[in-house]
C-alpha cells in the first residue's frame, strides 16, 4: 500500500493555525489534542492529522496560535514544540493509588500527554423507523435488504473504512492488519458499495441527526456526544447502535517556553484527575479515558446534569469495548492520504 515516511513533502508541518473550540465538524480526524497555551491560559482543541480543506467552527473563548501537530508522539519532542512529561510525578493517581497510565484504558501514545476523552463516530437510528427487527450490529448498517432506506456518512474515510472491514467479519483486534494490505481496502470498498447508491454524505456534526430526524435516512453515522446530546438534554427519539463504533482519543498537552507554565501545569493536572474525568460527563457523555472515572459514574447515577442516567451513554463503557475499534492514528497518518484520495473518488463515482 502507498505510505508516507514522516520526512515525505506530504508530511511536512504546516504554518500554525489559528483554531476555535472543537474538532472541525468536517475534518477528517485523527487523534485529537487540546493544546494549552499559558499565555492566555485557554484551552482550544487542535486536529492531531491532516487538515487540508477543512473549515474550523468559530473561535469560542479561544484565540492562540496552536501547532499542527501532525504527528505529536515524536514531531513534538522533535521540534521542541510541547512538554514531554513535565508532568511526570505530579499527576493524581486514581482513589486506590493506581498511577494514572496504569489508569488509562488505551496505551499512553508518547510521554507528552495527560488524558482528556473518547468520542466515536457511531450508527444510529430514530426509533420506530423500522417495524419488525431492529438494527444492533455495524452489518445491518450494510445491509439495506434487511433495513432499507437510505444511509447518512460523512465526506472523509475515517472510521469507515474500520466500520465495513468489521461488518464484513473481520475480528476487532485484526482491523488494523488486515487495512494494512491492498486486499483489505479492496475489501472495505467493495462493503461500501452496498450502500453507495443508498448514500446521503454530511460534513457537518449536526447534519447526520438533521437527516434522521426528518427520515431522509434510515439510519446514520454520528459524532456520539451529537447523538446523547440530543437525546439528553432534547429527549430525540434517537437510538445508538454501540457494536462496531470507532473510538477516537483526545490528550492534552502544553506548550514549551509558557510564560505561565505553573498555571497551565495547574490545569493539566485537574482536568488529568478521576474526578475532573467524571464531571466532565455531566455535561456531555464523552467517556473519561481513566476507568476509575466510572466507578464514581456509576455510584453517582444519575450523573448527567439534568438528573438522567449517564452510563448508558458513554462510548467506552466495559460493555460495549469488546466490539469497539480504537481508532489507530498511526494508521491513518501513514495511509491516510491514498486513502481519502480513493475515498474521494469513490464518492465522486
Amino acid at each position: 500500500m502507498k505510505r508516507y515516511a514522516p520526512d515525505d513533502p506530504k508530511h511536512e508541518r504546516r504554518e500554525p493555525v489559528t483554531i476555535g473550540f472543537g474538532l472541525p465538524d468536517n475534518a477528517p480526524n485523527r487523534r485529537g489534542v487540546v493544546v494549552i497555551d499559558a499565555a492566555t491560559e485557554r484551552e482550544c482543541q487542535q486536529l492531531l492529522g491532516h487538515s487540508s480543506g477543512e473549515q474550523l467552527r468559530p473561535a469560542q473563548q479561544c484565540g492562540f496560535e496552536a501547532i499542527h501537530a501532525l504527528e505529536l508522539a515524536d514531531a513534538g519532542q522533535r521540534s521542541g514544540g510541547v512538554e514531554c512529561r513535565a508532568v511526570a510525578g505530579v499527576i493524581a493517581p486514581a482513589p486506590d493509588g493506581t498511577p494514572m497510565d496504569d489508569d488509562i484504558m488505551v496505551e499512553v501514545p508518547n510521554d507528552c500527554v495527560v488524558p482528556q476523552i473518547f468520542w466515536s463516530y457511531v450508527p444510529f437510528y430514530k426509533a420506530g423507523t423500522f417495524k419488525d427487527a431492529q438494527p444492533t450490529t455495524i452489518a445491518d448498517f450494510f445491509n439495506v435488504k434487511k433495513f432499507p432506506g437510505k444511509r447518512g456518512i460523512h465526506t472523509w474515510p475515517n472510521a469507515l473504512i474500520e466500520m465495513a472491514l468489521a461488518a464484513d467479519g473481520v475480528a476487532i483486534k485484526d482491523i488494523y492488519k488486515v487495512m494494512s494490505t491492498d486486499e483489505g481496502i479492496d475489501r472495505a470498498f467493495k462493503m461500501l458499495d452496498k450502500i453507495k447508491d443508498h448514500a446521503v454524505f454530511w460534513s457537518s456534526g449536526a447534519k447526520p441527526l438533521e437527516l434522521v430526524q426528518s427520515g431522509e435516512v434510515s439510519m446514520a453515522l454520528a459524532y456520539n456526544g451529537r447523538i446523547g446530546a440530543a437525546i439528553l438534554s432534547e429527549d430525540a427519539p434517537f437510538v445508538t447502535v454501540w457494536d462496531g463504533q470507532v473510538l477516537e482519543e483526545e490528550w492534552l498537552v502544553m506548550m514549551k517556553g509558557a510564560p505561565n507554565k505553573e498555571a497551565a501545569m495547574d490545569f493539566l493536572i485537574h482536568a488529568s484527575t478521576t474526578q475532573s474525568q467524571a464531571e466532565q460527563a455531566k455535561y456531555i457523555n464523552y467517556g473519561p479515558m481513566r476507568a476509575s472515572a466510572f466507578e464514581i459514574i456509576k455510584k453517582g447515577e444519575p450523573w448527567f446534569h439534568n438528573g438522567k442516567n449517564v452510563m448508558e451513554f458513554m462510548p467506552n463503557r466495559p460493555e460495549v469495548m469488546r466490539r469497539s475499534v480504537v481508532a489507530s492514528p498511526e494508521w491513518w497518518a501513514d495511509y491516510g492520504d491514498a486513502i481519502s484520495q480513493r475515498y474521494n473518488e469513490w464518492m465522486s463515482q
